[in-house]
This record gives structure tokens, sequence and C-alpha cells, in this order.
């Protein structure tokens, strides 16, 4: 079978001349930029100054001053002999020259010129009192995506500007704004940085919005576009290209092809389907999750038998709770009930469920009436939150109460599902006196409820079919709480290669040694109900130095362990930089399964609703790839290398499986909860009183 090339947003390019001449100071001259240390030390010799010299200051092909010295080198690796400018040189002058360019075009640009450059050209804003700009990202690299030099182009969306300058009146009232980043012509500057002669110059300074002043302006969000990205962004970088980037555009910088770069499309195996299939109850297999369900049950029960069920919500809501009762019991049409569905056999008790009046108060109540509940420490309470607050409520305190219930109710050992009042639920109505009740068609939600409650009871409500059960594998990620702005790892989100979940831990960030320690309780808890496992794969949100290795490694040879362990470097964002496209599809998304390589130890990993099973149905959704890193330790080995080719097919299979295991909702996703669930974790301990877990909190995935 002929291989499938995909088309990535990259061109190959050439030099526009075999040598360049280039002039340098010893001085800062103009906007001259200071070379590295290392590109000086070996441009000294060439240049016949003294090793002594400090700095060197390069204007490029430009000679900015009389006393500026010249030096003549080839721009191509055509042989060994002919000395050439270092590749980090090139990809500055490239960004030099082409800066210049479109600036020459009257574009802004923003670039430091060592890193990447976004170029924006103006567009429709849909914002009030805004002026619109794609913005563009170029990347010039060498040999990543082939053995020739390449120019990234992608794409980051529509930012706007406001039209009112800085000094303005309509910046100027009584007010503290959130300023960042300003454009001023065609060059940007941070506020708090800017040079005298910008800052003599105020009518030509305009704000960029960013998130913080939109919300201080109170400037509306607006929904986000969930149609075919791929579609959109494809269009606009062709667009970009045909417009600034032919040949003729930038002769004398550079000749870009004419046709974007393509790269060979690899799949992982997936024989009979087994990459789609999942465990259920009795081992059956199935590769729908709902009718799995429906058919063999979960893959294990909750451990938990005797389980008391109650309701917390406002008086006003009590027809609601009984609604969701009557689903939960299975006496409502569509669904079976929690106890056919899920296997969860659940009791009430008269007198125990708690009505509030306080809509956006109601701690106070809540816990008076809990006081004077009676626990019995030998059944298993869940509690049923039906709150007259939405997920995306802007009000911090009206927003926190959901947190600190929950909190609440875990240092009472009672764990809980909360349902928004006021959600869209399929079925949701409101009667003459807008009191909210459920007519047919929740029905439909009710297994994402009944999945997410089994897991917090201990279940398992389906594994993967073809996982290794011989892996360990611990997930660990850090995350900062948009609300409190703290920063936290979620750490040894532990599971075997099948999917069974062992338990999670979550520390500070500075809490490296604790992070380690982590790693090692799980291998231990792992080998006391198991054999020794295989292999420890570590699903991290960096890839991991030796240095931060080296307790983890020193734990395994305490516990008498001489296995390898493998770091992959899950990005917990979707690959927006580099992308490749299916042009043989009308969708342009490669199908689930997919990968290629992008540099010796990273891969784009395509993981969506496209499989082979489903190809004639079209895509819900259209996730980017994941961008992926591997790190191969032998036991013992203190240097990490590629894992052989059969092993990094096995961790790319084993991440698109574990997007399977997010057992919050019956529709599977698109990043593996190993990343997933720390970021959840996460988006909840930062508003707990003193940021910890309830010790019995550290056993139950009771944040799903």
């Amino acid at each position: 079978m002929e291989k499938k090339c995909l088309t990535l947003n990259a061109l190959n390019f050439r030099p526009a001349q075999p040598e360049l001449s280039c002039y340098f100071a010893t001085r800062p001259v103009g906007e001259a930029l200071k070379l590295a240390d290392y590109e000086t030390e070996r441009l000294l010799p060439l240049l016949h100054l003294p090793a002594h010299t400090k700095a060197l200051y390069t204007t490029f092909d430009v000679k900015a001053d009389s006393d500026m010295y010249v030096l003549t080198m080839g721009t191509e690796y055509t042989d060994a002999v002919t000395p050439c400018w270092s590749r980090g040189f090139l990809k500055n002058y490239y960004l030099y020259k082409l800066t210049h360019y479109f600036r020459g075009k009257g574009l802004p640009v923003q670039t430091n010129l060592i890193s990447d450059m976004d170029v924006w050209v103006p567009a429709a804003s849909v914002l009030k009192d805004c002026n619109g700009y794609r913005v563009f990202r170029l990347r010039v690299q060498f040999g990543r995506l082939s053995d020739k030099p390449e120019l990234l182009i992608s794409y980051d969306g529509v930012h706007s500007v406001f039209k009112e300058p800085l000094n303005s009146s309509f910046f100027g009232k009584e007010r503290e704004l959130t300023f960042t980043k300003l454009l001023y012509g065609t060059e940007f500057f941070r506020y708090n940085n800017l040079p005298d002669r910008v800052r003599r110059d105020p009518d030509r300074l305009f704000p960029c919005l960013n998130k913080a002043l939109q919300q201080e302006l109170k400037m509306p969000f607006g929904t986000p576009d969930k149609t075919n990205r791929y579609k959109r962004y494809r269009n606009e970088i062709e667009e970009f290209r045909q417009q600034y980037l032919l040949p003729e555009h930038v002769a004398g910088v550079m000749v870009p092809d004419t046709e974007w770069l393509q790269s060979t499309q690899q799949r992982l195996p997936n024989p009979d389907h087994k990459l789609d299939m999942l465990a259920f109850g009795n081992d059956k297999t199935g590769q729908d999750i709902n009718s799995g369900l429906k058919q063999y049950g979960p893959k294990a029960y909750s451990p938990e038998q005797d389980i008391v069920l109650f309701f917390i919500c406002r008086e006003q809501d009590i027809a609601m709770a009984t609604a969701v009762y009557q689903y939960m019991k299975g006496e409502r049409s569509g669904f079976d009930g929690l106890g056919k569905y899920a296997g969860i056999h659940f009791q009430t008790s008269r007198g125990l469920s708690v009505y509030f009046k306080d809509a956006y108060n109601p701690l106070p109540q809540i816990c008076s009436e809990l006081d004077k509940r009676i626990f019995d420490p030998a059944k298993t309470y869940f509690a049923i939150y039906l709150s007259p607050v939405g997920k995306w409520e802007k009000n911090p305190a009206k927003k926190a109460v959901y947190y600190k219930l929950k909190e609440e109710l875990l240092h009472r050992g009672i764990l809980s599902q909360s349902l928004e009042v006021d959600k869209n639920w399929p079925g949701r109505k409101t009667d003459a006196n807008n009191v909210a009740v459920l007519k047919d068609g929740f029905q439909f939600y009710m297994p994402n409820i009944a999945v997410a409650m089994l897991a917090k009871l201990g279940g398992t409500p389906w594994s993967l079919a073809s996982g290794s059960i011989h892996d360990l594998v611990i997930g660990i990620s850090a995350f900062r709480s948009a609300d409190t702005q703290k920063k936290y790892l979620g750490s040894a989100f532990c599971f075997s290669g099948e999917g069974r979940f062992y338990g999670f831990d979550c520390f500070r960030s500075s809490q490296t040694d604790e992070l380690a320690g982590s790693i090692i309780m799980a291998v231990r808890r792992y080998c006391s109900e198991n054999t020794s496992p295989e292999k420890l794969v570590i699903h991290f949100y960096k890839t991991l130095s030796k240095k931060e290795l080296k307790p983890v490694e020193a734990g395994l040879a305490r516990l008498g362990l001489k296995i390898p362990v493998v770091v992959v470097s899950v990005n917990k964002s979707f690959s927006q930089d580099v992308l490749g496209f299916d042009t043989d599809s009308e969708h342009l998304m490669p199908a689930s399964y997919s990968y290629i390589p992008v540099s010796r130890t990273q891969y784009l990993l395509y993981n969506n609703s496209l499989t082979d099973a489903n190809t004639w149905e079209p895509p819900r959704r259209f996730p980017f790839p994941m961008k992926v890193s591997l790190q191969y330790f032998a036991a013992g080995s203190d240097v990490s290398t590629q894992p052989e080719h059969d092993m990094t097919v096995e961790l790319l299979s084993q991440i698109c499986g574990f997007s399977q295991l997010y057992w919050k909702s019956v529709s599977t996703q698109s990043l593996p909860v190993t990343i997933r669930y720390p970021e959840m974790l996460a988006q909840i301990v930062p508003n707990f009183g003193n940021a910890e877990i309830p010790g019995a909190g550290r056993e139950r995935l009771w944040f799903l």
C-alpha cells in the first residue's frame, strides 16, 4: 500500500546568494544586534580581533558606521571546507531581513530577532472601538522537517488593537487598567519599558487588547468558532503565502519554494481495531462506550456496597431533585437507572437531604444542617448538589461556593456530584413559577453522570483492551489556577498500562522532593498488588532533566527495581506551530492514530474521532494534534536515548488509549487523562481553605 503524504505548514527555501557579507562593531551601533557569547568567540579570530574583545554587534548586510568590520562567508553547507555562517547567525539574519521587508509594507511586526516573529495583517475586528489584525507567526529553522532550510508559517487568529491612543480620554477615567503591549507604527513595545522616542509621541501609542483589559472594560468575549479549524488555518496561511511570500516578493532575502513541504504520514498499527477496543464487564470488548456499558456493564463495580444518596439544593429546586432521583432509580423513560447501567445500587434516608434558601451564600445553612445529621461510618454517603451558580459565573464569591462545599463534604468523607440548575439540560423547562423541572430528554445526560459517579465511588467504568498490564503510567502536570494564580503540580496520577486507577497526589510546584517521593510511593503500591512493572512511563508536562530524574532512580534502586524509565512529554496545548493537512480529505484533518516525526525524538500525534471504523462519518470536532517528545532511560544509564521503533509505536498508542479513559463522559477525548485529570484537580484544590486535599480524597476521583 502506497504511503500517504501530509502537507505541512512549512516552506523549504534557498539562500538568495551563495555568499553573504556582514558588518560588525565592538560597540553598540544604531539598532545593531548584540551577538551571543558563543557566536562572538567563533567570529573574533575570523575578524582578526583580540580574543579579549568583550562583545560583537552586527547590522548584518548594512554598513551602519564607517569603522565596522566586514566578513564574507557562505550561506549553504555544501562541503566541510568552505567557511559558512552558523545556522543561529543565519536565522537571525533572515528574521532581520523579513522584519524590514514586512515593515516596509506597513505591517506591524513583533520580534526580538532571536525567536519567532509575528506579522500583523489588518483585518476586521468583532469588537467595538478596535482594529483587527490577523496574526501570522514565522519561524526560520534548519533541518528539522527536511534536510533544507525551512520557513514555518502558523496562524494565531485575529488580535485587536484599540482605535483610541493611550493618552485619550477613553482610558483616562479613574480606573486601573492592565496594559501590557502597545502598538507604535509598525513596532510593539511593553507598557512598562517604553523608550524615550516612543514616550514623546503618545498620540501614536495604541494599546493591544488582552484578556485582563477586556474584562476590566467589560467587553464581550464572544463565542468560540467550532467549525473546521483545519480549513480556516490552511486557507489563512495559503492566502498569506500568495500575498507576501512568493519568490518575487522576497527576492534578495530568500528563495522560498512555491509548494508546501510534505511529510510521509505514518500510522499506528491497528489490526482488528485493537486501538479502538475498550474492555467492559466479564472481559467483553467494544468500541462504543454507551452500548458497551448497557450490554456488558462496567469493567469493575464500586467496592462500596452500602451507598446512601441524598440531595443538597434550594427549596424551590426540590421538583428538579425529584426528577433527577427518578432517573437515577430508572423510573423515567430512556435510562435504566444507576443500578442497571453502572452497578451503583443505592438507598436513600428520610430527612437526610439538605434544602437551603440563600442561593449565593448557602454554606452556613448547609453546614448547620449537616451537623445535625447522623452519618453511619459503615456507609458511603453521596451528595447530589443542585447548584444555582453556573460554571461560567464571573463573581468570585458566588463561584467559590462550589469549591467550599466540595471541600466541606470531603472533610466529612462525603462524595458529591454537582448539577447546574440553570444549565440548558436536555428536557429542562421552567413552570409558571419559574421553577426548573425536567421533562423527557434529560436521559441523554444520565450516562455521563453515571460513569462519573462510578469512578468517584472507586469503580472502573471501562479500561483499555490492548493496554500492557505490566506498565505503570504516572501523569504529572503543572497548572496555574486562573482564579488564585497559584501554581500546582498534579502528580502521581497512577494507572496500570490497561487503565486501572491507583490513586494520585497533589503538591505545590516547589515540592520537587515530594514529587519524586510520590512517584516511588505509587511504584511501591503497584508492586504490592501486582508483579514488578516492566517499565515506568511518566507522562510529564515537559522534558525531564537528569537532575529531576535522579531521586526517582534512587527510589527505584531502593526498591530493588532495575527497570527502564520512559518520559513522555505531552504538550497540554495542542500543537499550532507545526501542522500536517490531509489534502486528499475534504475536511483536511488526518485520521486518528496518524503521526509524523518533527525531530529525532518529537512527533505530531493525531487523536480524534476519525478512525478506521468510521471514516464514512463526518468528524464532530477538529482537534489539532498533540506534540509528543520521548526520552528513554535504560536501567542504570545516565543518558536519555530515543526508544526503539516498536517501543515508540507502543508509547504513542498508549497516549491515544489513555485519552479514552476520561470517566466524566461517554464521549472520547483528544488528550490523555494523565494530562486532563491533573488540570481538573488544579482548578479546584487551590480554592480550598488550606489548599490541601483531605486524606481520603487522594484515593478517589472525586473531582470529576
